[in-house]
């Protein structure tokens, strides 16, 4: 005779920021209508609009912002090699890590 554990399930409790089985951020899929390109700058705009500042970083391409007033306060990125654009895989996985509406991003894009 056969028992068959109960499996778990990925489950994003009321208010939760991760995924409760793998401590990852929430999925999101199909982000219809980003850019399949965005030139570094534009999405920096985009941060400083949500009220994020640049922190003084050392050598490297990582960047880090903060914004004590939002969640999550401060979040670090990788910016592309000079002349590089953020492809829309990194700008799914920067919005996941921002925990930003890809409809919203759109909206404070347009003045970037």
């Amino acid at each position: 005779m056969l028992v068959r554990a109960q499996a778990e399930v990925d489950t994003l409790e009321k208010g939760a920021l991760v995924c409760n089985k793998c401590n990852v951020y929430p999925k999101v899929y199909g982000m219809p209508g980003l850019p399949t390109q965005l030139p570094w700058r534009r999405f920096v705009c985009v941060l400083r609009k949500l009220g994020y500042t640049a922190q003084k970083g050392k050598a490297g391409s990582a960047r880090s912002f903060v914004n004590p007033g939002r969640n999550p306060n401060v979040v670090s990125l990788r910016e592309p090699h000079l002349g590089d654009n953020l492809g829309q895989a990194i700008l799914r996985k920067y919005l996941r890590k921002l925990i930003l509406d890809p409809n919203e991003f759109i909206h404070l894009l347009e003045d970037c």
